[in-house]
């Protein structure tokens, strides 16, 4: 119908929480979507969690049914990660799920969680999605401005020596040897550099907001940066090689002085 509102997978699951009792919301990643009763956590939804290129709704079940589930059909019910071994089960979402299925199953969540107390919701249900997910919401590496600043980077940290690139955790890193120089992320939902700098220089940077420090790499000195990448910041070009030089072999050292490369 001309003019409808797009409707995808990720509008479906809202619909379905949102008519649960005393449900909350709440998001601290781009991808990663909480539901929580009484700040217990019922259901994460995921997309694409470290480059899975799954849809899923992770589910806190009842004691036992996450096995139940998985034999009965594991084209649907998976075990994810961290959690998983709490028994929460996983559930792969896609434009032919059996909705009625997952919303059964979101409900025995939702009462084993929320205790009897809780009345079982009745007549519960969710117009099943009309639309695909876009390549940028499954994976937001695929926006035009990071495929941009991937290529930028690349062409600079291609020339340095013993350079290789690797997927860590679903996004770009790059590595000299065996060790992780930089990575290429989000901050702000803007594309950026992660390199290290050193606790000591993390303080007085952080005054520029172009630079925060990162959630799970910030207490050994790394630091995001904001950037396109291009020729007129040089500023990241110079702490990407800082980077480089702290953490490449002594003999890689030697390649990167006789070859001469520099910002």
């Amino acid at each position: 119908m001309a003019g409808e509102a797009r409707r995808t997978i990720s509008h479906v699951i809202e619909d379905l929480f949102l008519q649960l009792q005393d449900v909350e919301r709440s998001q601290n990643h781009d991808r990663f979507v909480k539901y929580a009763i009484r700040n217990k956590t019922l259901a994460t939804y995921v997309i694409n969690h470290h480059g899975d290129g799954l849809v899923a709704l992770w589910l806190k079940v009842p004691q036992d049914m996450q096995q139940t589930l998985v034999e009965m059909d594991n084209d649907l019910f998976f075990v994810p990660p961290y959690v998983g071994k709490q028994g929460w089960v996983g559930v792969k979402l896609s434009m032919s799920t059996n909705w009625k299925e997952v919303v059964t199953v979101v409900i025995e969540a939702y009462v084993g969680l929320a205790g009897r107390q809780y009345a079982a919701p009745g007549q519960i249900s969710v117009e099943p999605p009309r639309d695909e997910l876009l390549p940028v919401e499954i994976d937001p590496f695929n926006m035009r401005e990071m495929q941009t600043l991937l290529g930028r980077v690349r062409q600079f940290v291609n020339k340095l020596p013993d350079v290789h690139e690797v997927t860590q955790f679903g996004s770009p890193a790059f590595k000299t040897g065996k060790k992780s120089f930089l990575y290429v992320g989000f901050m702000n939902k803007k594309p950026c550099i992660e390199i290290w700098v050193g606790k000591e220089a993390q303080i007085g940077l952080t005054s520029d907001p172009r630079f925060a420090i990162p959630r799970y790499t910030g207490h050994n000195g790394w630091i995001m940066r904001a950037t396109q990448f291009n020729r007129a910041d040089k500023q990241a070009y110079e702490l990407v090689l800082q980077s480089f030089r702290h953490f490449a072999l002594k003999r890689t050292l030697k390649k990167l002085e006789t070859e001469g490369i520099s910002v």
